[in-house]
């Protein structure tokens, strides 16, 4: 008898009045991951951590046998500290910072497998005490601005050590679009991939159920069951 899992979604917010386009996107993405999540027979639960409480947030992730933290804005550099005033620099949203670092703290702490997704990579590894390179130029690995065609990129990662090996084939290529990318890893994270110039791509906690991955495997342009294979792969390395 298959398992049902429960799955956290957590986003940053339902609303951005002043960026509907990105709001749109989001949007997309989210319903993208909802679909794949059902498609495994397992429960979704869409929660937008910036417009809840922080105790809200730990709940959620307290119901769930795994967390996705998808994308959205930049982690406010306060929370690595970085400096304030970088190129490319936008809105921050402190308030999902704070409750989605604490989720990733609780997970770490009851056992709950996370996956980060762009964002959620980057914070996961702000959140084990590392630190992000605030401004990346746009190229082919990582973010591009071609008009009518989004900033989407597709490009391949290199794999190493293993942690992602049958969740990502090998040549594989990946949907990317990020202007920032880990930099010092945090405690207990190792680099499982990374793009020809040499940026990290995916991490792995060497002891616990926790990866991120800094492109889109939820993208409808990714390749076929990208993203439920990665999901698949946590729940299995969990067990």
């Amino acid at each position: 008898m298959m398992t049902v899992r429960r799955v956290a979604v957590l986003h940053v917010t339902e609303s951005r009045e002043t960026n509907p386009r990105y709001q749109r996107l989001a949007d997309e993405l989210n319903l993208s991951a909802l679909a794949t999540i059902r498609s495994l027979g397992w429960q979704p639960r869409l929660h937008a951590s910036g417009d809840a409480s922080v105790t809200a947030t730990l709940e959620v992730v307290r119901a769930s046998d795994l967390v996705v933290i998808v994308g959205g804005e930049d982690v406010h550099p306060d929370f690595y500290g970085g400096p304030l005033d970088y190129v490319g620099g936008g809105n921050h949203r402190e308030a999902a910072d704070e409750a989605q670092l604490a989720a990733i703290a609780e997970a770490a702490t009851i056992g709950v497998p996370v996956l980060g997704i762009c964002r959620g990579h980057q914070i996961v590894n702000v959140a084990f005490g590392g630190d992000l390179i605030q401004h990346l130029d746009d190229t082919d690995h990582h973010r591009v601005d071609r008009p009518g065609a989004g900033s989407f990129t597709r490009h391949t990662v290199d794999l190493a050590g293993g942690r992602l090996r049958g969740a990502i084939r090998p040549g594989e290529e990946v949907q990317s679009s990020h202007h920032q990318a880990v930099a010092r890893l945090g405690r207990g994270l190792s680099a499982a991939a990374s793009s020809e110039d040499g940026i990290v791509e995916a991490i792995a906690h060497d002891d616990l159920p926790i990866l991120g991955v800094q492109w889109h495997p939820e993208h409808h342009g990714a390749p076929t069951d990208q993203f439920g294979r990665l999901l698949r792969h946590l729940d299995a390395h969990a067990a």
